[in-house]
């Protein structure tokens, strides 16, 4: 199985928007707020995490993509200092 991984480069893109919240991938993408999952789909990072604590709540969705529900990898923490 494939890791869930933070992008850094626009060419690893499978999609360019985000599914969830419909932001533009190709802008995030400099922040380091966009995450690809094992099952290849990308999200904006910050929708991806509040969709995956809901998520979480529930026994038959638990650690699966919010799209396609496929189960997914451990996904990596991003900590940011302000």
């Amino acid at each position: 199985m494939k890791k869930c991984e933070i992008l850094k480069s626009a060419s690893e893109l499978t999609n360019r928007e985000c599914l969830i919240s419909h932001t533009d991938l190709t802008c995030e993408i400099r922040n380091n707020n966009v995450i690809k999952l094992s099952c290849g789909h990308c999200f904006y990072y910050p929708s991806f995490v509040k969709s995956y604590l809901i998520n979480n709540g529930n026994l038959y969705s638990y650690r699966k993509c919010p799209y396609c529900m496929q189960h997914i990898s451990i996904v990596p923490v991003v900590i940011k200092k302000t």
